[in-house]
This record gives structure tokens, sequence and C-alpha cells, in this order.
């Protein structure tokens, strides 16, 4: 059952900086239906990702996001943890 995830970055920079380690672009993960980024008017970063599981994000999170965060020194969102999983009811892919 596909999963959705929402989570935040402080700001765009720190959005891009740990983007870039992570390398989506150049290499997207297994099980990754969709990843999607805003810049609120504050400035946070909000990003959405939609998973084909919750074992797919999980190992990505383990592989890559957090040794991300690490190379980066974003303790702060290493201390956060994963986002929640929320299986989604209602997915809809674009054409």
């Amino acid at each position: 059952m596909p999963v959705l995830q929402v989570s935040q970055a402080a700001t765009r920079a720190q959005y891009e900086k740990v983007a870039q380690v992570v390398n989506l672009d150049d290499q997207p993960p297994a099980g990754l239906i969709c990843h999607a980024v805003a810049e609120t008017p504050s400035g946070e970063v909000v990003i959405v990702d939609v998973w084909e599981s919750a074992e797919a994000s999980a190992q990505f999170a383990r592989e890559r996001v957090f040794p991300a965060f690490a190379a980066t020194g974003n303790d702060e969102l290493m201390a956060q943890g994963p986002p929640q999983a929320y299986e989604t009811f209602h997915l809809i892919g674009g054409r």
C-alpha cells in the first residue's frame, strides 16, 4: 500500500544542502513514486513524498537521508527521526 510522508526543512538552503548529498535527481530511490518540495512564505520548506511502501521509505532514510544529515551537520534533523508515514486511500498518477 502506498504511503504519504510530509516533512520540513527550516530553510531552502538547508534542504538544498542535504538534497545535493542525497542526489535524488540522478539516483532516484527504489519505491519512490513522487517527491515534491515547496517553500512557504515564511521561508520554511515543506517536503511531500509518496512511496510504494513504508519499508521502501525506511530503507531510503537509513541508507541515504540520515547519512546525508550527518554529512551536512544537520543533527537537529537527524534527531527528529523519519516522518510519519500515512497509508494512502486515494492516489492518482499523472499522465
